[in-house]
């Protein structure tokens, strides 16, 4: 099996359970992700691992986030972090899309290196994705439904801080598009 077995296995243990992908989602993107992370669609789903702190996504329900967003339309948002951080494949390249500031970052041209390594390296996930952070606000506020996430009141774009006291539970949906309001033009 070409899967994903080296991030499967940092979090076995710690994953939020889903339901296997319908083979009729998976194979609509066929050709257009990397067969590993189909497979492990396949296997574990649309689930959370790290206790919520990153999640697989269906490219095709997050496709609002990529309108308001102002990405590509051929853009697709494989992932998130509890935070509501995107994972986006363009095509060519996995970026990350962190909508409490409205910044876009390059991170790989290599989608399975991405859960491989970075999803499984320390320091990528403390330094860029705010591990500490997370476990922090899991302690604080427990865990987060496949659609919620942590947020900052006030948003850090009207002036919020940036601390785990200021986090709080919100629906996705509706938070990613408020914060794309907030940020709207930035990320173009």
């Amino acid at each position: 099996m070409g899967g994903l077995e080296e991030f499967r296995q940092q979090y076995a243990g710690s994953q939020i359970s889903a339901p296997a992908a319908d083979e009729a989602v998976v194979n609509e993107y066929r050709g257009r992700l990397a067969e590993p992370l189909l497979e492990e669609w396949s296997i574990s789903g649309f689930a959370g691992f790290g206790n919520g702190f990153i999640w697989l996504t269906n490219p095709t329900e997050m496709q609002y986030a990529v309108g308001e967003w102002g990405l590509d339309p051929t853009s697709l948002i494989f992932g998130r972090t509890a935070f509501g951080d995107l994972f986006i494949w363009d095509g060519k390249n996995v970026r990350a899309l962190f909508v409490h500031d409205g910044e876009m970052n390059w991170l790989t041209d290599d989608l399975k290196m991405f859960f491989e390594f970075s999803l499984c390296d320390d320091l990528f996930l403390e330094e860029v994705l705010r591990l500490s952070k997370f476990r922090e606000a899991l302690d604080r506020l427990g865990a987060i439904a496949a659609d919620e996430m942590y947020t900052y009141v006030p948003a850090l774009a009207l002036g919020g801080e940036e601390s785990v006291d200021h986090l709080k539970t919100v629906k996705m949906r509706e938070q990613l598009l408020l914060l794309s309001q907030l940020h709207r033009g930035e990320t173009q």
